[in-house]
């Protein structure tokens, strides 16, 4: 009763230890991601006027998205900076020189390991896919919704959505153009001139789909094809400007798609080429979320290292340099999936297949 009464307080203890440090991690990993998205998000500011709330759900998704990738980084943060305190503290040694073998104080990370791993791998087949969804349909609601922006008044605006567009004047309060000149190649064999005497730019929202389109007021289009010239006159013709974003499975990216999405993907792809891209999606995220418990024992054996003398800060860089190896080893598997001759989960598990077995050296050299 006194051992397990022992055993559970260093639990506990190094529980309480690690815990915090943990969602310090999220909140730093969450703040330089956002970081390195300033500049867009910035720009999504000045060009299309968009509001304090707007912006937040748009760092919310983004942060979301963001987690499957943020949770082990944050568990690899929270084990070596634990651990290397306790060894720099000599707590470490204080456990051995009162009998403790290496389980017992190997175990309360095991313990944090195994629930952020089920966390990760929730957040990589369910929540992540919905806020990379989200982020990408509000993105695309701005930017359309925003869509007179694009075009100058006066000017000829190239590479508005394959459109070539000149306007007398606009009014930006009705987004009505005024004397309109659009020429539309999206269909090279059939290139089209439309003028007209005005235009009026709309947008469509739908629960399954976004679409954007120019109405256009008593004009003609101009076609050139093989057969010559034909022109058309109209009092009132719809330009479509923007294909529809459908919200069915097909029409998602693959960093949208969830459990169920790459399963019945996987289950109607009709190519060997298909299959294999959605298995090695499915085996990078199994792979990303095992990664809390390949953190776990990696953490733990460079944290014990008991000729570390720098403090807190050394235990910052090793966790950095530990999580730059491991996505120097990601992307060579990601690499290496889209090799045929390579079998997905050895492209999926190469970060585990390397660092494993420096993981039990680690914790074998270190502890003896």
């Amino acid at each position: 009763m006194d051992l397990f009464r022992k055993y559970r307080l260093v639990f506990t203890y190094l529980l309480s230890e690690m815990t915090p440090t943990f969602f310090l991690g999220v909140i730093t990993f969450v703040s330089i991601l956002l970081m390195f998205q300033m500049l867009r998000l910035t720009e999504l500011i000045l060009q299309h006027d968009v509001s304090l709330r707007t912006l937040i759900h748009i760092m919310s998704y983004m942060s979301i998205s963001f987690l499957p990738a943020i949770l082990p980084m944050s568990l690899i943060f929270a084990i070596v900076l634990s651990y290397n305190r306790l060894t720099n503290d000599s707590e470490i040694i204080a456990f051995k020189s009162l009998g403790f073998s290496m389980w017992p104080l190997v175990f309360p990370g095991l313990a944090l390991g195994l629930v952020i791993a089920m966390a990760s791998s929730y957040t990589a087949f369910r929540i992540g896919p919905w806020g990379n969804r989200q982020f990408e349909l509000l993105i695309n609601d701005i930017s359309n919704s925003k869509i007179i922006t694009a075009i100058k008044e006066g000017t000829f605006s190239e590479g508005f959505f394959n459109l070539v567009v000149y306007t007398n004047s606009i009014n930006p309060q009705t987004d009505e153009l005024q004397r309109v000149f659009i020429y539309d190649e999206r269909d090279p064999k059939s290139p089209t001139t439309i003028i007209a005497e005005k235009g009026q730019i709309f947008s469509e929202k739908s629960f399954d789909a976004y679409k954007a389109f120019i109405r256009l007021i008593n004009g003609d289009i101009h076609k050139i094809s093989e057969d010559g010239h034909t022109k058309i006159h109209f009092e009132t013709y719809d330009l479509n400007i923007t294909n529809p974003i459908n919200k069915q499975i097909r029409n998602k990216s693959m960093e949208s798609l969830t459990y169920n999405d790459l399963m019945e993907l996987r289950t109607t792809s009709k190519t060997p080429e298909d299959v294999r891209k959605y298995d090695a999606e499915f085996y990078k995220r199994v792979s990303l979320s095992f990664a809390c418990i390949l953190f776990v024992l990696l953490g733990i054996g460079l944290g014990c290292r008991t000729n570390s003398r720098s403090g807190r800060s050394g235990g910052g860089v090793m966790s950095v340099g530990v999580i730059v190896v491991y996505w120097v080893l990601f992307i060579v598997g990601n690499s290496l999936a889209k090799n045929p001759n390579v079998p997905v989960i050895v492209s999926a598990w190469l970060p585990a297949f390397v660092l494993l077995p420096v993981s039990f050296w680690l914790l074998r050299r270190n502890w003896n």
